[in-house]
C-alpha cells in the first residue's frame, strides 16, 4: 500500500523586497483556495464538523463549511457507527463524541511546535507520524546533502534550501514553477495556481502524486513549503496537512547561511547527528557478519569491506585478517568480541526445499535494528549454475551482505552475498531470488587464515524454531561498519 507525505521547505534569496503576512497566520484567501478554511458562503461550525469527520476517517472532502451531499453522507455514517438514528443532523451528544474522537486522534499524532533553526522555520510537526529530522540522503548521487533535511517515517517529510537567482514577484515565481512543471513532465495536471500579495499557492498532480506548494517572500528572501501526497490518500491526509500549514511560520527566524551550514556539517553539528555515536556519524556503508571464533573473528563479504579505510563491528574497532574477491568472502577481527561463544557451521550443504533464515542489518541507517527473514532453498546452485552458491527465497536487502543463512538449529549453512538486481527482476520478471555462498566454501576460506570454526555433522532441523530461540541467536550476528578513515 502506497502512502506518503513529503513536506519540503525551501528558501532562496532574491533582490525583491515585499512585506509578507507570514504563514503563522495564513491569509484567509490562501486557506480558502486550498479548501482548508470556511469559504465566504461557508459556515465555520460546519467546517469544524467536516474537519472532525475527516480526522476520524468518515469524510474525504474539503473543509469549506458548505453543506454538500458528501458531508451529509459522512454524518449519516458517523451516526450509524455510534448507534444513533441516521438523520444527517448531529445531536449535541453525538457532536461531543465526534469532537472527543477527533481530538484523541490528533493527540496520538503528538504534534510538537518545532523550531527548525537550520532553516528558520517553525511548524507543528506530528512526531507520532514522523521521526526526528536528519540530513537527507541524495539517492541519485549517493551523497549526504547538508542543505536538505528529512524526517524518516513510513511517510517522509523533507526540507531543503535551493539557490534561486534573479528577482521574481509571487506571480512570476508561480508562473515559472508552472512552466518548469509542464516542461519536466509529459502527463501533468495543473489543479490550481493563485497568488496573494506576497504569497502564492500552486497544486498539481503528476505520476499519481498530488503536490501542493505555498510560498511567500520577506525582505528579499523566498521561502516555500511543499506537500506531496500519494493521490489515493490526498483527502485522507488533508487534516494532517491542514494542521501543519496553519501552524507554518516560514519566517520565524533567519535560518543558517549556506556557509554556516557547511561549517556545522564539517564539525558534525547538524540535525540528526546530536545523539548518535561517532562510529555512526562516520559510517559510509554497512554490512552484516557472523562471529566465527572465540578470538573475535567475524565472517563477512569481501565487497562489504572493500575500499574501507577503517572498520568497526557494532561500533568497536576491527582489523582485516584476509579476503578473497573471487569467493566474495572476508574475515575480520574485533577484540571486543573475543571469548564469546561463536556460531556453529553445518558440515553438509543446505538441501533443496529446506527452510532457512537470514539474519543481519539491512539498510541500517533507516531500520536501526537486527532483521530476521525466512524462506527456503529454491535451487542447489547459484547464478548461471555456480556450484559455490545456492539460491534462496528469504528476502535480503542491502546491508544483509555477509550475514549468515541459518538452518532450524541455528547453524550457519551459507553466507548472504547477492540478490537479483532491479534490472534483472524487470528484464526477466523474477522475484524472491537471493544467492548465498555455501557454508563449505566459507569454512575452507576461514581455515586458510588460521580460523577453525565449529563444524557439526548433525542432520538439519525439520523446521525453523520459535521466537525465543531466534532471540538467542542475536549475539552471533554482527554489524560491519565501513568508514573512509
Amino acid at each position: 500500500m502506497r502512502r506518503f507525505l513529503i513536506i519540503t521547505v525551501l528558501a532562496a534569496l532574491t533582490s525583491l523586497t515585499l512585506t509578507a503576512q507570514g504563514f503563522a497566520s495564513p491569509p484567509t484567501d490562501l486557506l480558502q483556495s486550498m479548501s482548508l478554511a470556511p469559504a465566504e458562503n461557508g459556515e465555520p461550525s460546519r467546517a469544524r464538523i467536516q474537519t472532525d469527520l475527516a480526522w476520524t476517517g468518515f469524510y474525504l472532502g474539503p473543509t469549506h463549511g458548505r453543506e454538500t451531499p458528501e458531508t451529509r453522507e459522512a454524518i449519516l455514517a458517523f451516526q450509524r457507527s455510534i448507534g444513533n438514528t441516521a438523520t444527517g443532523r448531529l445531536s449535541e451528544q453525538a457532536r461531543e463524541i465526534l469532537r472527543d474522537r477527533a481530538t484523541a486522534t490528533q493527540r496520538d499524532y503528538r504534534f510538537v511546535r518545532r523550531n527548525v533553526e537550520w532553516l528558520g522555520v517553525v511548524m507543528d510537526t506530528p512526531m507520532g507520524f514522523f521521526g526526528p529530522a536528519t540530513l537527507d540522503q541524495d539517492t541519485t548521487r549517493n551523497e549526504i546533502e547538508f542543505d536538505a533535511l528529512a524526517h524518516p517515517s513510513g511517510a517522509s517529510l523533507r526540507l531543503w534550501i535551493p539557490e534561486f537567482r534573479g528577482s521574481m514577484n509571487p506571480q512570476q515565481l508561480m508562473n515559472g514553477y508552472t512552466d518548469a512543471i509542464r516542461d519536466a513532465y509529459d502527463d501533468v495536471e495543473l489543479i490550481v495556481s493563485r497568488h496573494f500579495g506576497s504569497s502564492f499557492f500552486i497544486a498539481f498532480e503528476v505520476n499519481g502524486i498530488r503536490v501542493t506548494r505555498v510560498g511567500e517572500v520577506k525582505n528579499g528572501q523566498w521561502r516555500i513549503a511543499e506537500f506531496a501526497l500519494d493521490s489515493d490518500y490526498y483527502w485522507t491526509m488533508r487534516p494532517l496537512m491542514a494542521r501543519m500549514i496553519r501552524s507554518l511560520d516560514l519566517f520565524a527566524g533567519p535560518g543558517l547561511s549556506q556557509r554556516e551550514r557547511t561549517a556545522r556539517r564539517a564539525r558534525g553539528d547538524f540535525p540528526g547527528n546530536e545523539q548518535m555515536p561517532d562510529w555512526f556519524n562516520t559510517m559510509i556503508a554497512n554490512g552484516s557478519g557472523s562471529l566465527v571464533s572465540r578470538r573475535g573473528h567475524i565472517l563477512t563479504n569481501h565487497h562489504v569491506i572493500e575500499g574501507c579505510g577503517r572498520l568497526t563491528v557494532n561500533g568497536n574497532p576491527a582489523i582485516l585478517v584476509g579476503a578473497d574477491a573471487r569467493l566474495d568472502l572476508a574475515v575480520i577481527r574485533a577484540e571486543a568480541f573475543a571469548n564469546r561463544r561463536p556460531i556453529r557451521f553445518r558440515e553438509d550443504n543446505p538441501q533443496l526445499g529446506e527452510a532457512v533464515a537470514v539474519m543481519g542489518y539491512p539498510v541500517f541507517q533507516f531500520s536501526r535494528a537486527l532483521n530476521y527473514t525466512t524462506g527456503t532453498v529454491s535451487s542447489n546452485v547459484g547464478l548461471y549454475g555456480d556450484r559455490t552458491r545456492v539460491q534462496i527465497t528469504a528476502p535480503i536487502q542491502p546491508g544483509n551482505s555477509g550475514g549468515p543463512v541459518l538452518d532450524g538449529s541455528g547453524r550457519q549453512v551459507a553466507v548472504v552475498v547477492a540478490k537479483a538486481s532491479s534490472k534483472l527482476q524487470v528484464d526477466v520478471n523474477v522475484e524472491n531470488i537471493g544467492w548465498v555462498i555455501r557454508g563449505q566454501q566459507a569454512v575452507s576460506f576461514l581455515r586458510r587464515y588460521g580460523v577453525n570454526p565449529i563444524v557439526e555433522t548433525n542432520a538439519p532441523a525439520p523446521q525453523l524454531p520459535d521466537a525465543e530461540t531466534v532471540d538467542g541467536w542475536r549475539s552471533l550476528i554482527m554489524r560491519i561498519e565501513c568508514h573512509k578513515l
